[in-house]
C-alpha cells in the first residue's frame, strides 16, 4: 500500500506506468533510488533507473529518460543484469526514435529485443518494436510501421489484457494503417 509504504510503487514499477500513477512512482523511484545509492546498492539503481527512463518517456520526457537509461546501461552491463539493460535500451531506443536518430534507434532496439527474447519477456519485446515502429513513422514508412506493430496486435488480440496502458502501441498502428489507405484495418 502506497500510503503506509511510499516504496511500494518501485517494486511493481509497470503496473503504476500502465495505469497512469506517474507522480506515485516518479516519487517511490526517487526515493528508492537514494536509497540504492547510499547503500551502494547497484541493481537497484540499474532497476530504477531502468524504471526511470521507461516512466520518463511515457510522458514525454526524452533528456531525463535518455539519462536514466544512460546510467541504467553500463552499470547494468558491469553488474551483469542484461534483462534490465534490455529494459533500458528500449527505452533508450524510443528516445532516439523521437529524436529521428535512426542508427542509435536500431542499435539500442536490438539491444533490447534480444534482452527480451533471453528473458522471454514479450512486453519488453513489443515495448522495442514499437520502438522501430515509432521511427518507421517519423521517417514517413508507415508500412515499416505497420510490419512491426502488426504481430503486437495479434498477439493482444488473443490475450486477457484489456488494460490501454499495456498496448500503448495500438493508436501508432491506427496512424499507420491510415497513411497507408487502409483505414479500415
Amino acid at each position: 500500500d502506497l500510503m503506509r509504504d511510499p516504496a511500494a510503487a518501485a517494486t511493481f514499477p509497470h503496473d503504476y506506468l500502465w495505469l497512469g500513477w506517474y507522480d506515485e512512482l516518479r516519487a517511490s523511484l526517487a526515493q528508492t533510488l537514494r536509497e540504492g545509492r547510499t547503500s551502494g546498492n547497484q541493481l537497484r539503481i540499474v532497476f530504477n533507473q531502468s524504471c526511470a527512463a521507461q516512466l520518463e518517456l511515457r510522458q514525454g520526457r526524452l533528456s531525463a529518460a535518455a539519462a536514466a537509461a544512460a546510467e541504467a546501461i553500463p552499470l547494468g552491463e558491469a553488474i551483469g543484469t542484461p534483462a534490465l539493460v534490455g529494459v533500458a535500451a528500449g527505452a533508450l531506443a524510443a528516445v532516439h526514435a523521437w529524436r529521428g536518430q535512426a542508427e542509435a534507434c536500431r542499435t539500442h532496439a536490438l539491444v533490447a529485443l534480444a534482452a527480451a527474447r533471453d528473458a522471454g519477456d514479450r512486453y519488453q519485446e513489443a515495448f522495442a518494436h514499437h520502438a522501430l515502429a515509432l521511427l518507421a513513422l517519423g521517417c514517413g514508412r508507415p508500412e515499416d510501421a505497420i510490419v512491426e506493430l502488426e504481430p503486437l496486435a495479434r498477439g493482444w488480440a488473443t490475450s486477457t489484457v484489456v488494460e490501454p496502458g499495456v498496448v500503448a502501441f495500438v493508436p501508432d498502428l491506427v496512424e499507420a494503417y491510415v497513411l497507408c489507405g487502409a483505414a479500415d484495418d
